[in-house]
């Protein structure tokens, strides 16, 4: 039986645990990127990450900085977003 359950109405395609396991970065379809808490699954914030203009077939990857401030992602060849987090 899973702890908690979030669904979503976009598809996901990655998870990232903060560096003090008390968020999750959920980053999925084109820039959304959004953190629930591990305590119960429950929605945190939605991250504002500009869209890159590809909404098919592209997906956001992101991850926490080390100090869980910052969230890298997306990327395009030219471009490294770096979006504060939401503690």
């Amino acid at each position: 039986m899973p702890l908690a359950l979030s669904p979503s109405t976009r598809t996901l395609g990655q998870v990232c645990f903060s560096p003090s396991d008390d968020t999750i970065l959920v980053s999925g379809e084109e820039a959304n990127v959004c953190q629930l808490t591990t305590s119960d699954g429950a929605f945190h914030s939605v991250l504002a990450i500009e869209s890159i203009g590809d909404d098919e077939g592209n997906y956001t990857k992101s991850y926490y900085t080390a100090d869980s401030r910052s969230t890298l992602g997306p990327t395009t060849r030219n471009k490294i977003r770096i979006v504060p987090t939401k503690n």
